[in-house]
This record gives C-alpha cells, sequence and structure tokens, in this order.
C-alpha cells in the first residue's frame, strides 16, 4: 500500500497515517516478505500503540486546549512534526527493497565443459554475487538506520507529552487553588466533612494502615474531589 504525502491538521489524522504505515510495514512480513529488524519494529509498534492510547486522541474529539494539553498550539506543532518525521522513516522502510536477499550459493556441477574455473563467464558470476550481496547489506544498514531513527522519535513523543501534562496539572492545581479559596467556607467545609468520613473509613476497615500511607490516600481523595468539582 503506497502512501501519498498528507498535510493533517489534527493530531488524531497524524497518528492515524502512523498507524497505517506501521501497518504496511508488518504486513509485509505476514506475506512471506523480508522485513530487517522485524522484532524491534514490533516493538515500536507496541509502544507506539501504547503512547496513542495514553494520549487518548480520537478523530472525533472535539476537546479544548484547555482540557487536552496537547491540542495546545504549540504542543501541537512539536508533535505534529514527531509524528510526520515518524511516518517519513516508516515509508523510506517501505521504498526499500525487502525482497534483496543474501543469495543461495550456486548448486555445484560436475559438468567442467560447461564453463571453466577461470571462465570470464564464471568470474562475472562471482561478481554478480558479490554485487547482489553488497546491495542486501546496504539495504540492511539503511534500513536498520530507519528503525533506530523511529525508536528514537517514539521515545521523544513521550517525553514531550510527558513534559506537557506536567505542565498542564501545575496550571491546573493553580486555577484550582484560586477557585477553591473564591468558592470560601461552603467547600471547606464540605471537604472537612469528606476528609473526616476517609478518616473513620480507613481507620475502621484498616487499623494497621501506616499513618503516611493513610495520610496520601486521604490528601489524594481530597485532591480528586477539588478537581471533580472544579469541572
Amino acid at each position: 500500500m503506497s502512501h501519498q504525502i498528507v498535510v493533517t491538521s489534527t493530531i488524531s489524522g497524524a497518528i492515524l497515517l502512523c498507524a497505517n504505515a506501521f501497518s504496511d510495514v508488518l504486513l509485509r512480513a505476514v506475506s512471506g516478505q523480508k522485513v530487517p529488524d522485524l522484532a524491534m519494529l514490533k516493538e515500536h509498534h507496541a509502544r507506539f500503540n501504547i503512547w496513542a492510547e495514553d494520549l487518548s486522541v480520537s478523530p472525533e474529539s472535539n476537546a479544548s486546549p484547555e482540557d487536552h494539553p496537547h491540542h495546545a498550539p504549540d504542543a501541537k506543532n512539536v508533535i505534529g512534526k514527531l509524528l510526520q518525521q515518524l511516518k517519513t522513516n516508516l515509508e523510506a522502510i517501505l521504498s526499500h527493497n525487502h525482497d534483496s536477499q543474501i543469495p543461495e550459493k550456486p548448486e555445484e556441477t560436475n559438468d567442467e565443459d560447461e564453463y571453466s574455473s577461470d571462465s570470464s563467464l564464471g568470474i562475472h558470476e562471482d561478481d554478480d554475487m558479490e554485487g547482489e550481496l553488497e546491495l542486501a547489506t546496504e539495504s540492511h544498514f539503511a534500513t536498520n538506520k530507519h528503525t533506530q531513527c523511529i525508536g528514537e522519535i517514539i521515545s521523544h513523543l513521550y517525553r514531550f507529552t510527558s513534559i506537557v501534562k506536567e505542565q498542564h496539572v501545575d496550571a491546573e492545581d493553580q486555577r484550582i487553588n484560586q477557585w477553591v479559596l473564591g468558592e470560601g467556607q461552603k467547600l471547606e467545609h464540605q471537604l472537612e466533612g469528606l476528609e473526616l468520613y476517609i478518616s473513620y473509613s480507613l481507620d475502621s476497615d484498616f487499623p494497621t494502615l501506616q499513618p503516611f500511607l493513610r495520610d496520601r490516600l486521604i490528601k489524594t481523595v481530597i485532591e480528586r474531589r477539588k478537581r471533580l468539582l472544579y469541572r
């Protein structure tokens, strides 16, 4: 399957193009064609799928940049460029001749009249074999280079989206804190009541729970409650 150069304005569209390119590469192996670094490509494919799933991008999504930080213009631009590079490297693997394999050793013959060991015909065949070996080796090295690039790009995608999410959480925490102050005592009493209820439940159900873990669980529930009310 061939891929045309398509400029997409959505991350979901770029992810879909990369997923299709991955499928095309792996389908070559299924059809019996030689695909160098197949095991590594399968691993990259799995990592890419996990990243895309974690990003929770869907073509039908109409989420705002505030709800989904990867849709912010700057972040969207960086992720889009990385996905374009990923697609380009996958298509480069497809463009290589994966059918060029190491030639098999020619069948031995006892017919010495066919050609002598020092004949020009014999020498030319050896040259052809060496040429095929060189082409196969060059193709493998080129494919290996693209395979490494694919792995690096996916790692960049993981790191970048992680940074973006951390920044988004920090910014949201500040907005929530301002909102809590604005809500005043009504919200404060509600959260205090929830904290007392959780403390009682933990003490009753898990009397041997370590204090630091108990406090962490209470804090986690309170923070989630605040986020839920804020949204």
